[in-house]
Order: structure tokens, then sequence, then C-alpha cells
């Protein structure tokens, strides 16, 4: 199997660090390699957040940061009229 080396920011290193250690919170073990890496912090098996949730939690967030939402979520690639 042929690897691919992504190149990091510090600030994404530790951003992906972080994700990985509430995996190990949540599910107590590492994350493996089919394991997602964003995944439903609700479910009891690791399992691939759905973009329905994710979007109210990016709608959340961009509120409580006074952020407008639409514009936030544009950022991150959703269509805004979803």
């Amino acid at each position: 199997m042929k690897k691919k080396t992504i190149k990091m920011s510090p600030e994404l290193a530790r951003m992906m660090q972080q994700q990985l250690a509430a995996f190990k919170e949540k599910f107590g073990r590492d994350a493996g390699p089919e394991d997602p890496v964003f995944f439903d912090p609700d479910a009891d098996t690791p399992q691939p957040i759905s973009e329905v949730k994710l979007r109210r939690i990016v709608v959340h967030a961009a509120e409580e940061a006074g952020l407008d939402p639409e514009l936030v979520l544009a950022a991150f690639g959703f269509d805004a009229s979803d």
C-alpha cells in the first residue's frame, strides 16, 4: 500500500492531535486506520458524523463566536441554501 504524506501547519497538527485524543477518550482506544477522524460524538461506536449534525455544530460555533453562520458554512464548503 502506497502511503501519502500531507504537510500540516503546527496549528492543524495540534487540532488533529486533539481530535485523536477525543476519539480515545470517547471510545477507550486509539483510532485505527479504518476509524473516522471526525466521528459522531453521540454514537456508541466509531462512525462518521452526519452532514446534518456537522452543519448544526458549525452553525452553533459560528453563532457563539459572533460570526455569520452562512459565511462560515460557505468557508467549509457547505451549500448555504441547504
